[in-house]
């Protein structure tokens, strides 16, 4: 998943959103994964916008090669729930991306295989979990989540995008 930087670009640092990347399944299963009833899913019109946050919860799917692309634009978003990630990764893989606005404390997660590998909150310090974050963290420390940063070191958000732009699927 390269090339996720434009992401932190002006068009989208003030719109919160969460992106859930599913990587071995179809669109009938990431709809059913987050709760949804497929039966019932509506096709988006390209005028239609985006909905408000108090709107009733909103998930597009899109598809780019290999990967689906759960779009929520509805606060707080269900792609970083665990139970939610464990369900879009049983056998494939599944990494969730939450801009946080409001507080800033942005999110990071992947599931493999039904199992929430790793997460982070980017709190002060950062919360790092799952069955095996380390060589997240590592990274994310490298990256400069973990310490102090220069004017020239990438933002919480753009440390959590390159994460999940260097996560290769199991599958």
């Amino acid at each position: 998943m390269p090339g996720l930087m434009w992401l932190s670009g002006p068009d989208y640092e003030s719109a919160p959103l969460c992106l859930t990347f599913v990587h071995g399944a179809e669109e009938h299963v990431v709809f059913a994964g987050f709760g949804a009833d497929p039966a019932e899913a509506v096709p988006a019109r390209l005028d239609e916008g985006l909905p408000w946050p108090e709107a009733e919860p909103v998930v597009r799917v899109a598809r780019s090669g290999k990967w689906l692309i759960a779009i929520e634009s509805t606060i707080p978003p269900r792609g970083t729930r665990p139970e939610v990630l464990r369900r879009l990764s049983a056998g494939g893989d599944a990494v969730a991306l939450y801009q946080d606005i409001g507080e800033g404390d942005h999110e990071f997660a992947y599931a493999a295989d039904g199992d929430v590998v790793c997460g982070v909150v980017t709190t002060e310090p950062p919360d790092w979990h799952g069955s095996n974050p380390e060589p997240f963290a590592v990274r994310g420390r490298e990256l400069g989540l973990d310490g102090d940063r220069g004017d020239d070191d990438l933002t919480d958000w753009e440390v959590l995008l390159t994460l999940a732009g260097e996560v290769r699927p199991v599958v």
